[in-house]
């Protein structure tokens, strides 16, 4: 199984360690509240290699049709993924047997039987104009986890882009992953952790960019418990209703 698919489903659950490289130290928080994935392309890592020694949980690389300027070498711990457009099942393949973990896939065309290996995380991408109908059909098929495309540009965070958000989580049953372009400060992760948000994935395309990463695992190993929801009681109430009903009709039957 995918160790970065893994490591998602376990948000929440428990306190884990970071992936693959790094240590269980102050250093490096452990982020069982959210993934952190540092998304870059293939240029910009392959100048910029030291990128992979880096506090985060997994390096999203998104990868040129025609060739791949950088991959981890795999005496690098490092867990990573592809991000294309579209892959064959041969490319899927290919990538798994150079150490990729995972894939994202943006296009629809992308071949379906890559699902067959169940050692590659497959995760697809959604988009804020897919209709829901779309995002039910393929959340139903055997993929792993899904990524909001549409990523988050202001800050702080509005109820437009939360309500987007909450949207999807409302359709979905996988893990999602937050795509981040500005980075934002504790009060907006708190917030994607108290809405069911998986992972974030932060566009790294400057050395600034590099450097904020570890403040963004320092705020989520500093984030406070989450929040007990309250009851949806308009949910209830028919149940309750239905129970008043019934013990009036057991008391009816009683009288006869």
């Amino acid at each position: 199984m995918s160790k970065f698919i893994d490591a998602l489903s376990k948000v929440g659950q428990k306190t884990i360690s970071p992936m693959g490289f790094g240590n269980s130290t102050t250093d490096h928080p452990a982020t069982s509240q959210l993934i952190v994935v540092s998304s870059v392309s293939d240029k910009f890592i392959s100048k910029n290699p030291s990128l992979v020694k880096n506090p985060f949980d997994a390096l999203l690389i998104s990868i040129g049709k025609q060739n791949t300027n950088y991959l981890p070498p795999k005496s690098e711990k490092t867990i990573w993924g592809a991000r294309s457009p579209e892959f064959t099942t041969q490319e899927a393949l290919s990538l798994a047997k150079n150490g990729c973990d995972f894939i994202v896939f943006e296009s629809l065309q992308t071949q379906a039987s890559l699902l067959n290996n169940d050692k590659l995380g497959v995760v697809a991408t959604l988009k804020p104009e897919m209709s829901e109908e779309t995002i039910r059909s393929i959340t139903d098929l055997q993929i792993d986890a899904v990524l909001y495309h549409s990523p988050i540009i202001e800050k702080p965070v509005t109820f437009e882009v939360a309500s987007a958000i909450q949207r999807v989580l409302n359709l979905i049953d996988k893990p999602l992953i937050i795509e981040i372009a500005e980075v934002v400060d504790s009060s907006e992760i708190e917030l994607l952790r108290n809405m069911g948000v998986s992972g974030i994935s932060v566009i790294i395309d400057n050395q600034k960019r590099i450097k904020e990463l570890s403040k963004i695992r320092d705020a989520i190993g500093n984030l406070p418990k989450p929040k007990v929801k309250r009851i949806d009681r308009d949910a209830i109430l028919p149940n309750e209703q239905g129970s008043i009903e019934n013990n009036e009709h057991d008391l009816y039957d009683d009288d006869y």
